[in-house]
């Protein structure tokens, strides 16, 4: 655990183990591949139009559509993916990393009216957190000690920053000098501590995003076997 995560005893032990794992994830150098929340969500493509869509037909459509994305993903680097129901709506998010290195994390992608976006890439090392219960998505990057982690959820086809925090810890020894922010807004040591807790402290899945092969075998196995084959557990 770094040094200065050390000097925050208030806050939970399970909490603790969250943000070492998110500063173990985020640690180095800052990461482009978290977008913030204004950026536009990118249209890829459409599954065939039906004229009354239907349970069974929503269903071929997200299969059709992540089966497709993942095959262009096949032979890149050490690629790994997983399927769950971020938001709860019934049809399950696709999630692709390309490989484990720093710079690159987890994409998401969603099928939203037959329709499938590409809402961008979050976290660090190919992974991104994820709350198994309140289905939180946390991502962020450390960059010279400067902490940012900003926690999200997904609403149709976007995702929705809940919160940010941003920290300077790891980068100033003179406690005075450290500065908490909450949405960007200064916070004391305490009242970070008490956000941190309060959305940094759930059931986090890890591995999350990097749990299947990207190979046409793998491919079908899962798709055809979700929902029991992937999903939420850790």
């Amino acid at each position: 655990m770094k040094e200065w995560l050390r000097r925050i005893p208030q806050i939970k032990p399970i909490a603790i183990l969250v943000i070492a794992a998110l500063a173990a994830l985020l640690s180095g150098c800052s990461n482009p591949n978290t977008p913030s929340t204004s950026e536009s969500r990118t249209l890829t493509y459409s599954a065939p139009e039906t004229s009354q869509p239907t349970s069974t037909s929503a269903e071929s459509a997200w299969k059709e559509l992540y089966t497709t994305e993942l095959e262009k993903h096949i032979g890149s680097f050490s690629p790994k993916f997983n399927i769950c129901d971020l938001d709860g709506d019934g049809t399950p998010e696709l999630l692709i990393s390309d490989d484990d290195i720093h710079a690159d994390g987890g994409e998401i992608y969603t099928v939203y009216n037959g329709k499938l976006y590409d809402l961008g890439g979050y976290g660090s090392w190919g992974e991104f957190q994820y709350d198994l219960v309140n289905d939180y998505i946390v991502a962020g990057h450390t960059g010279q000690g400067e902490t940012y982690i900003s926690v999200y959820r997904l609403k149709n086809d976007k995702m929705i920053e809940i919160i940010s925090f941003h920290d300077n810890m790891g980068s100033v020894a003179d406690e005075s000098q450290w500065v908490f922010e909450v949405n960007g807004k200064s916070v004391t040591q305490e009242e970070y501590q008490t956000e941190c807790d309060k959305y940094l402290s759930g059931n986090y899945a890890s591995p999350f995003v990097r749990k299947f092969d990207v190979t046409e075998s793998e491919i079908s196995r899962v798709i055809g076997e979700y929902p029991s084959i992937t999903a939420r557990s850790t």
